[in-house]
């Protein structure tokens, strides 16, 4: 039996929206869906980290270097 190679798509929904197909998936059995969750839920956070670092920008040293 040959394996049909995995094709991947990229999504961008709004965090509403990735919700919504999370409460929807939450309705099917735990052992169906429990692994399209977690992919989803470490893909949102991973981008959700990097948007929140960027809109933080490079952070200044309170330091004072003068002495």
């Amino acid at each position: 039996m040959e394996m049909t190679p995995i094709q991947e798509v990229q999504l961008q929904l709004a965090l509403a929206e990735v919700n919504q197909i999370l409460d929807a998936l939450g309705d099917k059995s735990y052992k169906q869906v429990y692994q399209l969750i977690i992919k989803i839920q470490q893909q949102a956070e991973n981008q959700l980290q990097k948007t929140n670092q960027q809109a933080a920008g490079p952070r200044k040293s309170t330091e004072n270097t003068m002495q």
